[in-house]
């Protein structure tokens, strides 16, 4: 469990603790006062407060003390493990809420979106408005590219697709977001004339890549199930004939990343009827 701010009979605190064990089972509960780098975020209450386990941050929005407040930040290493805790003002575009207090606030990890309600501003107004704080992302396309020869596919087959990405040399623990993942493959009919296009869509997918790892994930490996992130059927498109995907697909995504310095290389591939095809060449974006 980690704790941020509040008061006591002092004031408002910005102090940060870590309560390991928490749970009372695998040890004895113990608190561990952090002192984190960067910022910090002024003394306040009643803030949101929202922790994300995969990339060991957590994010606090608003609060009370010494005055009403809006900001943002994250904390990164969070828990105190993998690396120095460091808060980090955050800039988002849009809105921004009025500044309140006493206000809700909920993670989706899915989608890596935090959503906030309500609160009370500094009128002593009670609002009933809805905020969504969504990742910045940074457009990539790569394409068009044919990887699997002249990969042939027949209604029912099916036509397989995903990435991999690596962030090179020196980086902090960081979660790297994959938003609107899709490959758009150009066929053709194999016994008359027609083509058009055929879209493997893939679902949002947050990725934790640690401190320093020179590691490809979700894996490396082009044979893993964990690279494949999107699959589609093939479908009738000729009355039962033979498709041709010879011309391959153009991949596109949206990627954010907690590590707004340090570059991501992306790369990606296609399996049709059980085939495993080589990898695209790397991409490189500092998101």
């Amino acid at each position: 469990m980690i704790i941020f701010g509040g008061a006591n009979t002092s004031g408002a605190l910005n102090d940060v603790w870590v309560l390991a064990n928490a749970n009372g089972l695998g040890g004895t509960p113990t608190w561990t006062q952090l002192l984190p780098t960067g910022g910090p975020p002024s003394p306040r209450t009643a803030l949101s407060a929202i922790y994300d386990p995969l990339a060991n941050t957590m994010t606090i929005f608003a609060g009370y003390g010494p005055s009403y407040s809006n900001d943002v930040w994250v904390l990164a290493n969070a828990n105190g493990l993998g690396g120095t805790p460091t808060w980090t003002q955050q800039q988002p575009t849009g809105g921004p809420p009025v500044p309140r207090y006493l206000h809700s606030a909920v993670f989706n990890s899915s989608t890596d979106r935090m959503t906030v309600f309500g609160g009370i501003d500094s009128t002593g107004y009670g609002r009933n408005d809805t905020w969504v704080l969504v990742p910045s992302t940074e457009p990539l396309s790569m394409g068009l590219q044919a990887m699997e020869g002249n990969l042939t596919l027949s209604a029912g087959d099916a036509l397989q697709a995903g990435y991999d990405f690596t962030m090179p040399g020196s980086h902090p623990t960081a979660t790297v977001s994959f938003i609107g993942s899709k490959v758009t493959f150009a066929w053709r009919y194999i016994s008359v004339p027609g083509s058009g296009v055929l879209v493997v869509p893939m679902a949002n997918q947050s990725y934790m890549d640690a401190q320093g790892s020179p590691n490809w994930y979700p894996s490396g490996d082009q044979q893993s199930s964990l690279v494949y992130q999107g699959s589609i059927a093939v479908p009738d498109v000729c009355g039962g004939g033979a498709v041709n995907f010879g011309e391959g697909g153009t991949f596109s995504t949206g990627i954010s990343s907690t590590d707004t310095k340090n570059k991501v290389n992306v790369r990606w591939h296609y399996s049709g009827g059980g085939s495993a095809g080589g990898w695209s060449g790397t991409q490189s974006v500092v998101p």
